[in-house]
């Protein structure tokens, strides 16, 4: 009689079937690395993110996790697999810029532990995820560049340019002509109105009512 047996393989394809179904939902690359072998696992979408197939990266090893980073993210990689290896560090996240296949760099976000230890407490294997975060990246340095420009035109304004959020507190000061009243730019922010202004009749006015 195997049928326990058969209960528990198809309880166990149905629970394979819903993480599958899950990760695919998740749009994310998996990757699972013997750190004592050096054999990789990865899915089709963990070698999408570089415009390639698993094919591509074929013989897949610790090398396929590194050569394609970005030469400048490579120091702060080793550097939290140190703080894995010595314990030091539990869970990682972290972004890195990656190769894709024609020729640009990907911005990825990969997180992850070490998810088994060998007998004698060294890692034996790491799990983890990686998904692409390049448009959210294009979206910040746009961003950036954009505060860039708007400062520097700021900057040649005869004016003072305050912002302020709704409990009074600055978050942003820009403007030549700070000077003139003794601050620099940027001095201001994270004091509110009151702090600035705490000697003002008009302020010490509303304070009171």
């Amino acid at each position: 009689d195997i049928t326990e047996r058969k209960k528990a393989e198809q309880a166990l394809r149905e629970s394979q079937q819903r993480l599958d179904l899950t990760i695919e939902g998740s749009n994310v690359g998996t990757c699972e690395w013997n750190f004592q072998t050096g054999e990789v696992h990865i899915n089709q979408r963990w070698a999408g993110i570089m415009g390639k197939t698993i094919d591509d990266l074929e013989p897949i090893g610790s090398h396929t996790l590194t050569n394609s980073v970005h030469p400048e993210d490579l120091p702060e990689i080793r550097h939290i697999l140190k703080q894995l290896i010595s314990k030091e560090l539990n869970y990682f996240d972290f972004e890195f810029r990656q190769a894709h296949k024609n020729g640009s760099w990907v911005w990825v976000n990969t997180r992850g532990k070490v998810v088994e230890w060998t007998e004698d407490g060294k890692p034996l294997r790491i799990s983890g995820t990686n998904l692409d975060i390049t448009e959210k990246k294009q979206a910040e340095e746009a961003l950036r560049q954009n505060y860039t420009q708007l400062k520097a035109i700021y900057n040649t304004l005869p004016v003072i340019i305050w912002s302020l959020d709704r409990n009074g507190v600055f978050t942003m000061s820009e403007g030549k002509d700070l000077g003139a009243i003794g601050l620099k730019p940027g001095q201001v922010v994270g004091l509110s109105v009151f702090d600035l202004y705490r000697d003002d009749p008009i302020i010490l006015e509303h304070t009171e009512r």
